[in-house]
């Protein structure tokens, strides 16, 4: 069955105008969407229900690969870009959107993109910048403490993925820091330096925390679709792992989703998508 188209408000008639005519967006139907959430939160597992044959993954951080291993959710070899550098992850999704420009967006042969994830990207990249200014850490010169260059690179990398959200959908993997700074930002949740955390904000259509906690499981209580892996300990008692993407903001952790989404979804990011008539 062809996925549903997505709703969009009535266009305008055009009134008459000797412009050369502009061209429909395909961001109509792709997004640019960022999961963000504490570190075994769940966020490889829920992005890992996309189909796997349509979906392309640029891994970068140590859990990804064991994570989708344990769930059963391996991609195709060929699905696979293990990258070690911004550098790196830039020249991949270039070459991309080079096919995509040269032969349609249609060559690329995929729904979505996971990138897995910008944190260990941004560790990389100021060890490599740190490097190479000659510090020991980011900061430790304090006439070339390297946040410059940094920022520059890093918010490269960002662009470029924003960029291939025009062709397909682009879910950037991120953690949260340990307890939320608002007065570093709007966007200080997010475990980014403060001027890339308010960028990646701003790049991304969606924003969503993911929250993952265990709960016990009555043996006749009803499932629901929020519940993941259901385990029996000894002792007879079961629980399993509540998994939430919150699409609004809860307290001071940022999100932000459309107005068709629950606060509160299951986390199934092919469900939702699915749902949102983007797949």
């Amino acid at each position: 069955m062809a996925p549903k188209k997505a709703a969009h408000a009535a266009r305008a008639v055009t009134s008459p105008s000797t412009l050369v005519p502009g061209k429909a967006s395909t961001r109509t139907r792709r997004r640019f969407i960022i999961i963000y959430g504490a570190p075994k939160g769940r966020k490889t597992t829920t992005a890992s229900t996309l189909d796997p044959s349509r979906t392309k993954w640029i891994v970068s951080d140590s859990n990804c690969i064991p994570t989708l291993v344990a769930m059963d959710r391996l991609p195709p070899d060929e699905n696979l870009y293990e990258v070690s550098s911004i550098p790196e992850c830039i020249a991949l999704v270039n070459s991309w959107l080079d096919v995509a420009d040269k032969e349609g967006f249609e060559a690329l042969g995929i729904d979505s993109v996971v990138v897995d994830s910008a944190t260990q990207f941004s560790d990389w990249h100021q060890q490599d910048v740190a490097k190479n200014s000659g510090q020991r850490f980011m900061g430790d010169n304090a006439k070339n403490n390297g946040w410059q260059q940094f920022n520059a690179e890093f918010g490269q990398f960002l662009d470029g993925l924003a960029i291939l959200a025009k062709h397909v959908n682009v879910i950037l993997i991120c953690h949260a820091k340990e307890k939320p700074d608002l007065t570093k930002g709007e966007w200080a949740s997010i475990n980014l330096s403060p001027q890339m955390s308010l960028k990646a904000g701003r790049l991304a259509n969606w924003v969503f925390f993911q929250t993952c906690k265990d709960v016990p499981v009555e043996a006749k209580a009803t499932v629901d679709e929020y519940i993941q892996n259901i385990i029996e300990s000894r002792d007879g008692s079961r629980s399993g792992k509540e998994v939430v993407l919150n699409t609004q903001p809860v307290g001071a952790w940022i999100a932000a989703g459309p107005p068709s989404l629950k606060a509160e979804e299951p986390g199934n990011l092919q469900k939702l998508l699915e749902k949102e008539g983007l797949l």
